[in-house]
């Protein structure tokens, strides 16, 4: 076990029939000298358990089903259960993974640096995809993060295998993937509580619901196969910045008349809009547009 990171709680969500990826992510963990708990993830495919059904609710069952896959559903509910599983330790956070998640030659020593950065968030992302869209005119170097918001992680340059400067800030764009990402007690305590305001998918959830302090890494030390055009979006260990590839999913049907409005007025408005828009979130505000928009129109919708 690696010394330094002793106090920190990791969680490999996996799926008990997935035993080439469980064997897989556990060689991966165990040659980063990682502490690590295996959990059975929620196969939706067979069914939810008593206790699944209980923390979503029985009522809910019926919409979840329509609005999302049971693959999102089982991959909801697994997330669910290691935010409960955090709250029963004492621990202040935990390391989230699923079992196809590639990692980085220098997961370890950039994972110091962000622990080691002492901001105040709930939720750190270090592996994601940025949502579809074009970059800003200014920042987009370190986009999807707000470079006003952004700082440089200390890591000593002799324990970094890919020589790149690492950063760590607000996050000013959608992004999405839930394969590795740091969440704190009290991000725990407010997924748990507000997740029913909305049936989507974990990682829609992270910017719908609009997390008070979230963060990103990057780029990013965590990456996920994702098939684009018969291709690997992301490969083991390769260090890049992101790829900017991403659909941002559907609103539910029962979106607010505000949200109806925001929709259609930026589905036809021009590229130059939307990185003027981008820009201007980036330099002046701290959260992506759906947090503001959310916020906003919070109170038009419907609650399931």
């Amino acid at each position: 076990m690696n010394p330094q990171l002793n106090n920190l709680q990791v969680y490999c969500i996996n799926l008990a029939r997935a035993k080439d990826r469980r064997n897989s992510m556990q060689k991966k963990l165990d040659a980063l000298g990682l502490a690590y708990e295996l959990l059975d993830a929620t196969d939706e495919r067979i069914q939810l358990n008593t206790e699944e059904i209980k923390l979503i609710g029985e009522h809910n069952l019926p919409k979840y089903k329509k609005e999302i896959s049971p693959g999102e559903t089982g991959c909801l509910m697994s997330h669910l259960r290691c935010y409960q599983k955090l709250l029963e330790t004492g621990d202040s956070y935990a390391l989230i993974l699923e079992d196809d998640a590639s990692l980085s030659p220098d997961f370890v020593p950039v994972l110091k640096g962000v622990l080691n950065a002492s901001k105040r968030w709930d939720l750190i992302s270090l592996g994601y995809i940025v949502g579809g869209g074009p970059p800003p005119y200014i920042g987009k170097d370190l986009f999807p993060l707000s470079f006003m918001r952004a700082e440089r992680l200390v890591i000593p340059t002799d324990k970094l295998k890919i020589k790149c400067d690492y950063h760590i800030g607000s996050v000013a764009a959608n992004i999405f993937a839930s394969h590795c990402y740091i969440i704190s007690r009290n991000g725990s305590k407010f997924m748990l509580k507000n997740f029913n305001n909305l049936i989507l998918s974990i990682d829609s959830l992270f910017n719908q619901l609009a997390i008070p302090s979230r963060l990103a890494l990057f780029p990013e030390i965590a990456y996920q196969p994702i098939s684009v055009n018969k291709g690997d979006l992301h490969g083991d260990g390769d260090i890049k910045y992101p790829q900017g590839i991403g659909v941002i999913p559907p609103f539910r049907k029962d979106m607010g008349i505000l949200e109806k409005i925001f929709r259609i007025i930026t589905r036809i408005s021009p590229v130059w809009i939307h990185r003027m828009k981008r820009t201007l979130f980036v330099l002046f505000f701290k959260r992506p547009p759906s947090y503001y928009r959310n916020l906003l129109t919070s109170i038009f919708r419907r609650k399931i």
